[in-house]
């Protein structure tokens, strides 16, 4: 008997539906692939106009201002890789009004066609008004970190107070006007006081890049323009503006002018422990601090009519005034003394004041533009703690302005 074999294998029609079958696979996996690479692509597209929509939010905060001030500071067409056709505009607005601290920053990116848009924003408040550094607070003298003016106060023409580099001191101001014009530089400003005045002056001292040669107590702490005589051309009105005369000298970060034998004396920037850069702390104009005393002024040996360094020999008692005016650091600068053939410490200033005088004084502080003269050594008033107590709250001079902090 015989056994039939049966043909394995698929039959024509089987084979067809097979094809069939797989081609339709192949056609949905291909249309699934495109699917995936098309989003994939406009994921990176989006992802990179995010990214460069941020960049630009990043890159105008800056522009904040404290108090708020509305602007549109940027307008661009930036050439971006990936994509085409770019627009950036940055907007700052003040949600909560022109008195705020509190800005509104919105970065608008358009791109591609048909056009696609993204928007990114942020909310900033500046640490510091503008033109305003920080200063770290001290123990010393019981204060917080605060802003201060970069530069002295200048009047910005309808009697408001402003930090700017550019434009005279506003001189010739009572302490009292001081007073009252401090507050409109921003919310919470006013005249700077004698705790705020000190700390700042023993940041600088204490800091090792503002002395002669970058070592506390050497030969002399960088005083100011205080020696006008010994420059040229002269100061204007016995003050500097910041950024337009005496290049050499003015730079910021500061630099010294090696024509001039007092140059790096006269540099007008000081360094801060936090890095900021502060303008005529010492030189250039006097300045008024908050500070006043109707007796108990310093005591020097004899009193300091005229003037008195501040060194170990006439160390003051120092009676009811707070905070103590006295210098933290007493240091010994023999290099400097020899030279001049005077008893005191370079750069840190003298006082001047009456041991007897009870009548009512304000406090000025710093130095002005030819307060050290060489021709006039015994004088050589300006300094970080240079301290006069000799006018009242209404005097005024040419010479003389104020700063503000908040």
């Amino acid at each position: 008997m015989k056994k039939q074999c049966k043909q394995s294998g698929l039959s024509a029609i089987e084979l067809l539906i097979t094809l069939f079958i797989a081609a339709s696979f192949l056609t949905v996996g291909y249309q699934l692939f495109r699917i995936v690479i098309k989003d994939g692509g406009e994921s990176r597209v989006l992802s990179n106009a995010s990214r460069e929509a941020d960049y630009y939010l990043q890159k105008y905060k800056a522009n904040a201002t404290n108090p708020c001030t509305a602007q549109s500071p940027a307008a661009l067409n930036p050439t971006i890789s990936g994509l085409s056709s770019v627009t950036v505009n940055i907007v700052i607005d003040c949600p909560y009004g022109s008195v705020s601290s509190i800005s509104r920053i919105k970065s608008t990116l358009t791109h591609g066609y048909p056009q696609q848009t993204i928007v990114n924003t942020t909310y900033v408040k500046p640490a510091c008004p503008v033109n305003f550094v920080p200063v770290p607070g001290s123990k010393t003298y019981g204060t917080n970190d605060f802003c201060v003016m970069k530069f002295e106060a200048k009047n910005n023409g309808s009697n408001v107070a402003i930090s700017q580099a550019t434009g005279l001191p506003w001189a010739n101001i009572s302490q009292t006007d001081a007073a009252t014009y401090a507050i409109t530089a921003c919310t919470g400003c006013h005249l700077i006081t004698e705790a705020e005045w000190l700390t700042i002056a023993e940041n600088v001292v204490g800091n090792p890049k503002n002395w002669a040669i970058e070592q506390v107590g050497w030969y002399f702490l960088h005083t100011g323009y205080a020696m006008a005589e010994n420059i040229t051309p002269p100061g204007v009105a016995g003050s500097l503006i910041a950024v337009t005369e005496h290049n050499s000298l003015n730079t910021d970060p500061d630099t010294t002018n090696s024509s001039n034998s007092y140059a790096s004396r006269n540099r007008r920037t000081y360094y801060l422990t936090n890095g900021e850069i502060i303008w005529d702390f010492s030189g250039n104009a006097q300045e008024w601090t908050s500070g006043q005393t109707s007796g108990g002024q310093p005591q020097a040996a004899g009193g300091c009519a005229s003037w008195c360094g501040w060194t170990t020999a006439t160390i003051p008692t120092h009676g009811s005034l707070s905070p103590d005016p006295w210098p933290i650091a007493i240091y010994n600068v023999t290099n400097e003394r020899t030279a001049f053939s005077q008893n005191f410490i370079a750069g840190l200033g003298r006082l001047k004041n009456n041991a007897n005088d009870t009548n009512l004084r304000g406090f000025i502080r710093g130095g002005g533009a030819s307060d050290n003269l060489p021709t006039n050594a015994s004088v050589y008033g300006a300094g970080v703690y240079s301290l006069i107590l000799n006018q009242s709250p209404s005097y005024t001079s040419s010479v003389l302005g104020f700063r503000v902090t908040r």
